[in-house]
């Protein structure tokens, strides 16, 4: 078993506390919610995640500085108007994300995108992966298997219902709803071509056993 930095979980605490902080409504905003930190940043927050990527105590300190720094910039976010609060968070989580690509290496950003594709099936199904873009980028579905997964979809939704109307105990469905997800996912992966199966595998990486935060990055669906 890998053994884990012993500084990092007491870290990850620590680190975890500073996000709280820095994303807390600025003064004056009442019971109201600031904007939500990108996905990218909240997940490092997770003891799990930060043991998995090895992030180092020198990286976490960096990375609370970049919160910081977004949390300054949007200081003024409660007197802001809609339009304002839209450009203005959207820069400052771009200077965010693009701080998080210096501070961490290329294997623990591509690690932190595997766990999110997960995080994406967990929350919303096996085929959700389907609709993330970075996932469609690297497959490259054709026309034809792109009416192929909008069939499968569709009996997958018809076959929800059917397990959502059964008289069984809640627990008993969810684990229905999560096997109609895996098997529709299973016949559309069937179909594809081998590299795109390749590829499919290297996207979403091994399995990640830990806990992260409610996915919030673009592809995270609804959940099922």
């Amino acid at each position: 078993m890998r053994r884990a930095h012993p500084l990092l979980p007491g870290l990850a605490l620590v680190f975890a506390a500073t996000l709280a902080a820095q994303d807390r409504p600025p003064p004056g905003q009442g019971d109201g919610s600031g904007p939500p930190l990108p996905w990218q940043f909240a997940y490092t927050a997770s003891a799990d995640v930060t043991r998995e990527l090895k992030i180092t105590p020198e990286q976490q300190k960096q990375l609370a500085g970049l919160g910081r720094a977004r949390a300054d910039s949007l200081k003024g976010w409660a007197t802001w108007g809609a339009d304002e609060r839209t450009k203005k968070t959207a820069d400052a989580d771009q200077r965010m994300v693009r701080g998080m690509d210096i501070v961490l290496d290329v294997n623990q950003v591509n690690l932190l995108h595997q766990i999110h594709r997960q995080q994406i099936q967990k929350d919303g199904g096996a085929l959700a992966i389907f609709h993330d873009e970075t996932t469609l980028a690297g497959l490259r579905l054709t026309d034809a298997q792109n009416k192929r997964l909008a069939a499968v979809e569709e009996a997958n939704r018809k076959a929800l219902d059917t397990v959502r109307q059964a008289d069984v105990s809640s627990d008993e469905t969810a684990r229905r709803v999560k096997e109609a997800h895996q098997a529709a996912y299973d016949r559309f992966v069937a179909t594809l071509e081998a590299p795109q199966q390749a590829k499919l595998k290297e996207l979403l990486g091994a399995p990640f056993q830990g806990e992260v935060p409610p996915a919030r990055g673009p592809g995270a669906p609804p959940g099922p």
